[in-house]
C-alpha cells in the first residue's frame, strides 16, 4: 500500500498532472488539474478540482470540466475571479485541432459558454494563462516553438498582441508572463531538454510594454531537479505550485490507486534574480522530531551531506560542497522506471546558504542559495523515514502535522 502525501496535492483515485485554474477566492484556495479519473495513466482529459483552507490540506471536489464529443478533451487553461462567478479559460482538443473556450463554475460544474478563440492555422495551440494588464486582459498560450500573446477587454473577443521565441528545439508548453515585485519574466516548460533530461521548466527575465515581451539574455531552468513541470502561479498572486513529475517516465509510476501530485505551493520573489521559498504556512504546522512528513533547516559548517532514512537499504541523500548542491535518489525506489535511478546535480554560484528540504512520502524538495536554487524529486521509498543523518552542518529536523 504507498502511503499518501499529507501537504501535497493527489487526487484520490486516477490520473493527475498539470496544475489548471489556479486561484484564491475568499480564503479559499482552487486548484483545477489535468485528471483521468478512469485509470492511473494519461487518457482522457478532464478538469479535476480541489480546494483548501491553507494550500496544504486538500479536498478533492466532483470534476469540474468533462470531455465534449463535439470540442473534445479538456486540457490546460487557467481561472480568474469576476463579478460573474469564476471564469475557467482552456484548450479544447480534438485529433490534432486545439482551440480555446470559456467556461464558468456553477456550483462544483463547470457550465460551458463556448469556444472564444479559435485556432488560426496552428497545429499546437493551447494552454491560455492570463493575467490583468491596465484595463484590459492578456492571454499567453503555446504556438509549439513560440508564446503567443493575445489581448481582450472580456475574455471572449480576443485579438492578437505578438509572439515571443527563441531557439529551443523542443515543444513548448503552459507559458505564464509573471511580473515578480516589479520585474517581468516568462515561464515556459518544455517537453525535452530539461536539467535532468525529459521535462523541466525555463523561465527569461525582461520587459513587457504591454504588447511585447522582451527577453534580457538566455533562459534559465526554473528548477534543477527530475521532477517539476507546468508550473502556474495562483492568479494575481506570486504563489506557484507546479506538477511533480517527468514525461520521461510519469505513465510507469507504481502508486496506486493514485499517480500523480502537486508540489508544496511556492512563494516567488525578485532579488537579483528568481528566488523560490516554501509556503510560509508550512511553519505552523511545525512539530520537533521525526515524522512522516519531514521539514529539515540545514546551516552548512563545511561541505557535507543529509541522508534521508526510510529501510536500511533505502535513503535520499542531500549533498553540497564549494560548488553544486546534489539530490541522490539511487537507493530510493523506481527499479525499472527509465532514468530514475540518479544523482541531480546543480550548481548554486558560489554558495549553497542555508538549505531546506521537504520530504513526504514520494517527493523530496530542496530549497538552497536564498531560494535561487531548487531540486525537486519524485522519490519511491517503500516505507516513512526511520531517520535522518547530518554530517558538515547543524541542522533543526521538524515533521509536520496535518491535523485540522
Amino acid at each position: 500500500m504507498w502511503r499518501r502525501p499529507n501537504v501535497h496535492l493527489t487526487p484520490q483515485r486516477g490520473w493527475l498532472n498539470d496544475p489548471n485554474g489556479c486561484v484564491i477566492v475568499d480564503g479559499t484556495w482552487h486548484c483545477f488539474f489535468q485528471f483521468n479519473p478512469a485509470a492511473t495513466r494519461w487518457g482522457p482529459m478532464h478538469w479535476g478540482h480541489a480546494t483548501s483552507p491553507d494550500g496544504l490540506r486538500w479536498t478533492q471536489q466532483p470534476t469540474a470540466l468533462a470531455p465534449d464529443p463535439t470540442l473534445g478533451n479538456c486540457y490546460s487553461g487557467c481561472a480568474v475571479s469576476t463579478d460573474d462567478g469564476l471564469a475557467l479559460l482552456f484548450t479544447h482538443h480534438r485529433d490534432t485541432h486545439e482551440q480555446q473556450s470559456l467556461a464558468w463554475l456553477r456550483g462544483d460544474r463547470g457550465e460551458l459558454e463556448g469556444v472564444v478563440l479559435p485556432n488560426p492555422g496552428r497545429r499546437h495551440f493551447r494552454d491560455p494563462k492570463v493575467l490583468r494588464h491596465g484595463d484590459r486582459w492578456v492571454m499567453t498560450l503555446t504556438g509549439g516553438d513560440r508564446v503567443l500573446l493575445y489581448a481582450s477587454d472580456d475574455m471572449r473577443r480576443w485579438t492578437p498582441l505578438s509572439e515571443f521565441t527563441h531557439p529551443l528545439d523542443t515543444l513548448w508548453e503552459c507559458p505564464e508572463l509573471l511580473n515578480i515585485d516589479g520585474q517581468w519574466v516568462m515561464v515556459v516548460s518544455i517537453d525535452t531538454g530539461g536539467p535532468q533530461e525529459g521535462s523541466g521548466v525555463v523561465w527569461w527575465a525582461g520587459d513587457f510594454d504591454g504588447t511585447h515581451f522582451r527577453a534580457e539574455g538566455d533562459p534559465t531552468f526554473l528548477d534543477h531537479g527530475s521532477d517539476y513541470y507546468a508550473p502556474q502561479s495562483f492568479t494575481g498572486t506570486q504563489l506557484q505550485i507546479a506538477w511533480l513529475n517527468n514525461w520521461r517516465y510519469a505513465n510507469e509510476v507504481p502508486t496506486t490507486p493514485w499517480n500523480g501530485m502537486l508540489t508544496v505551493p511556492r512563494q516567488l520573489r525578485w532579488a537579483d534574480g528568481l528566488r523560490q521559498t516554501p509556503l510560509s504556512a508550512l511553519a505552523d504546522r511545525r512539530e520537533p522530531g521525526l515524522g512522516d512528513t519531514l521539514d529539515i533547516d540545514v546551516r552548512p559548517t563545511d561541505a557535507g551531506e543529509v541522508n534521508i532514512h526510510f529501510t536500511e537499504e533505502e535513503r535520499a541523500r542531500v549533498t553540497w560542497d564549494d560548488t553544486h548542491v546534489t539530490v541522490d535518489r539511487t537507493r530510493c525506489g523506481g527499479r525499472g522506471l527509465q532514468g530514475f535511478a540518479a544523482v541531480h546535480r546543480a550548481a548554486h554560484g558560489g554558495s549553497p546558504g542555508s538549505l531546506r528540504i521537504l520530504v513526504d512520502a514520494q517527493s523530496i524538495e530542496v530549497f538552497a542559495a536564498d531560494g535561487s536554487l531548487t531540486l525537486t524529486d519524485l522519490i519511491l521509498p517503500s516505507g516513512p523515514p526511520t531517520g535522518v543523518d547530518v554530517r558538515g552542518a547543524e541542522a533543526s529536523l521538524w515533521h509536520l502535522t496535518v491535523g485540522p
